[in-house]
């Protein structure tokens, strides 16, 4: 993200822990003065078109643009998509009014707006389940990618399912993550960081805890954080002296 303008897919089965990473990404500090849209494509066949963006948009907390400056006439259409914005944006233009002709504008109404935001991020989330109208503008935005923009987009590479085949000019940069479940190796290691913040001196632990946490959750990191989330919360409710073992009370 700190090279610049450009696309990230990350990719990943259920549970893969996609989301995850992206919210510890952005969490940095380093990144917390950027503007951060989030928008999620719905599990739904009749999905609004252009639904996760307009939700993503929905979210900005301040006025769009260089302070001073208006924005262009064309962001004026983004109003008629996003109605939380209209106050804060120019007129529609008046052609706007006609369906087809703001479908057209729209792409490159929202691809203004971004441009307009300075240092910025746009993430869509399961962009495998993304409706026509918002591939068509993802596509839009990394073909011609407005300054400061860094597109992030998480899909599941689970068989059976499309992959985001969004086309990247030369020049443009493009990154692909693949996020896979962890090794025994890997959930080991998050155990015993697990076990230095919540058993301190109990590290004779580690390998029956690693095994069954491995097993339970079959190296998925969402689901190995979530069960030692769980964990610890009924540690604290037992004043932290519960056992971790196999066949342990409670």
């Amino acid at each position: 993200l700190r090279a610049g303008p450009g696309l990230t897919v990350v990719r990943g089965g259920a549970g893969t822990g996609t989301s995850r990473l992206v919210d510890e990404v952005l969490g940095g500090a380093e990144f917390a003065e950027w503007t951060q849209m989030r928008g999620t494509c719905p599990d739904a066949v009749d999905a609004v078109p252009l639904g996760p963006v307009a939700d993503a948009l929905a979210g900005l907390p301040y006025r769009p643009g260089p302070s001073g400056r208006a924005l262009p006439t064309v962001t004026g259409a983004v109003g008629l998509l996003v109605p939380e914005l209209a106050d804060r944006l120019p007129p529609p233009p008046a052609a706007a009014d006609d369906p087809e002709v703001r479908r057209g504008l729209l792409p490159r109404a929202i691809g203004t707006l971004l441009g307009a935001l300075g240092d910025a991020v746009l993430v869509v989330e399961d962009v495998h389940r993304a409706d026509p109208a918002t591939l068509a503008l993802l596509d839009h935005l990394t073909g011609a990618p407005p300054a400061g923009l860094r597109l992030v987009v998480t899909e599941d590479a689970a068989a059976g399912l499309p992959v985001l085949g969004a086309r990247v000019p030369d020049g443009v940069r493009a990154e692909e993550i693949d996020v896979r479940p962890w090794t025994p190796g890997e959930t080991g290691e998050y155990v015993r960081r697990w076990l230095d913040a919540h058993r301190p001196g109990r590290a004779d632990e580690r390998e029956e805890l690693t095994a069954l946490v491995h097993e339970l959750t079959g190296g998925l990191p969402g689901a190995a954080v979530e069960l030692l989330r769980s964990t610890g919360e009924l540690l604290r409710e037992r004043g932290e002296d519960g056992s971790c073992r196999r066949g342990g009370t409670g």
